[in-house]
């Protein structure tokens, strides 16, 4: 009877089988001669290492490898941050929004319209949007006086006071009829009729009057980007007396110097001077096309002057030959990126040269243009 020795793991199907009939045929195939008692002494070694390596397999048994092929694929999405669409800021506070942002915000529908300076009235229509002055109050608390600055992505800037920004306006009715003081709610505009701007955005200032009364169009600034709470704008008005008499208003002055077709600009030292130059003022009142600042060429050869007061009385005068549209001759509104300050407010004329440097100017006359 031949003892066999074998070991069965369980997981591993491994078994160890030793016997001694093996271990003679494999002693009788060398042909080893060796004892009977030499090879008991063998087969009781092979016995012996057969037990430990079943013990050793049984502490720490083989465990099949698994090969698992996984594809992962992963899908990486890029967020692109939405853009700043407005900034309003103060001296000390900056709040940027993005349209996003300025939609969640709690917003007026009403109904807006404008007259052009030609006279044409632009609508009502319906408009919705974040008023201004809930926008200023976001800043902190307001100062008692103040006013406002709206800038447009083409550098046209437009003045608002304090009264403007709580809703006091000078009006028309529906029919463009003059209304008075009107009372409106000044407002940043996304929508039109629902939908966004069809013109002049993304954002917009309008006026909204429940009964359907205009506001001067050069208040409706376009494609705004940022509004500025600064000090107070004192009113100021500029007396132009030509073929058509009128008075320019401070808002009038600045929609115009902010028009990227009429800004100019004049460097004189450390000083940038930004205006209007003189000829286009007079083209305001020459009787050509006012409204759109035509200038009267055919005038010239009357030989007229231009008389430019200041507030003193104080004059300078030049002929239609010098002005007529040279650029070089500049009535200024802002310098170094900021309006006039006294002694030189609200307007100051400046030429290229340096030669004449003229402020405080309130009226400008076309004279002997009739001869």
């Amino acid at each position: 009877m031949f003892k066999t020795l074998y070991t069965r793991k369980k997981n591993n199907n491994l078994f160890i089988g030793l016997t001694t009939r093996y271990v003679y045929l494999y002693i009788t195939v060398i042909k080893v001669a060796i004892s009977r008692t030499a090879a008991a002494i063998i087969v009781g070694i092979l016995v012996v290492a057969a037990g430990a390596v079943t013990f050793v397999l049984m502490q720490n048994p083989i465990t099949p490898t698994e090969t698992n092929t996984t594809t992962s694929t992963s899908t990486s999405t890029t967020t692109i941050p939405e853009e700043v669409a407005l900034t309003v800021f103060s001296e000390n506070v900056t709040n940027e929004y993005t349209m996003t942002e300025l939609q969640q915000l709690t917003s007026i529908t009403g109904k807006g319209g404008y007259v052009k300076t030609t006279g044409t009235i632009v609508g009502p229509y319906n408009y919705t949007g974040v008023t201004v002055k809930s926008l200023l109050q976001k800043l902190g608390d307001l100062p008692v006086d103040y006013s406002v600055s709206v800038l447009s992505s083409d550098g046209y800037a437009t003045y608002f006071t304090k009264a403007q920004v709580d809703g006091r306006f000078a009006g028309y009715t529906p029919e463009g009829d003059d209304a008075g003081i009107i009372n409106t709610t000044l407002v940043l505009a996304y929508y039109e009729g629902g939908a966004p701007l069809p013109d002049g955005g993304p954002l917009r200032i309008v006026t909204l009057n429940k009964a359907g009364n205009l506001t001067d169009g050069h208040f409706w600034a376009k494609d705004v980007v940022s509004i500025e709470l600064i000090s107070e704008v004192e009113p100021w008005t500029l007396q132009l007396d030509g073929v058509e008499t009128w008075n320019m208003t401070h808002d009038i002055y600045y929609a115009l110097g902010s028009c990227s077709y009429h800004r100019t600009e004049i460097t004189l030292g450390n000083d940038t001077y930004v205006g209007v130059p003189l000829w286009i003022i007079v083209s305001a009142m020459d009787g050509a096309d006012d409204d759109h600042y035509q200038f009267n060429s055919m005038l010239v050869s009357s030989g007229y002057q231009v008389v430019v007061f200041d507030g003193l009385g104080n004059n300078i005068t030049f002929s239609a030959g010098e002005i007529a549209l040279n650029s070089s001759i500049l009535i200024a509104g802002w310098v170094n990126d900021g309006l006039l300050d006294s002694p030189d407010w609200p307007l100051k004329l400046i030429t290229e040269n340096g030669v004449l440097e003229f402020g405080n100017i309130t009226k400008i006359m076309m004279i002997n243009w009739e001869s």
